[in-house]
């Protein structure tokens, strides 16, 4: 996972679009957003595809043991 200001990703765009498309999973905020309350995530459209079949058929993924542990 990548967090980049919205200038970094305006002016690297074809390179962040590159990254996701690769599965990056890439995090936008804005300047002095320290919280994340206005950020935006990027995703792949095949991982995107993918999270809303599993939340469709109820399925788990290797990241749910992840969080199940550190809790």
């Amino acid at each position: 996972m990548r967090v980049i200001n919205l200038t970094e990703a305006t002016r690297n765009l074809s390179k962040t679009f590159d990254r996701v498309v690769d599965g990056d999973l890439t995090i936008i905020t804005r300047r002095g957003d320290g919280k994340g309350e206005r950020a935006v995530v990027l995703l792949s459209a095949a991982n995107y595809h993918a999270m809303v079949a599993r939340i469709a058929t109820g399925a788990p993924h290797a990241s749910d043991a992840t969080v199940e542990q550190s809790s």
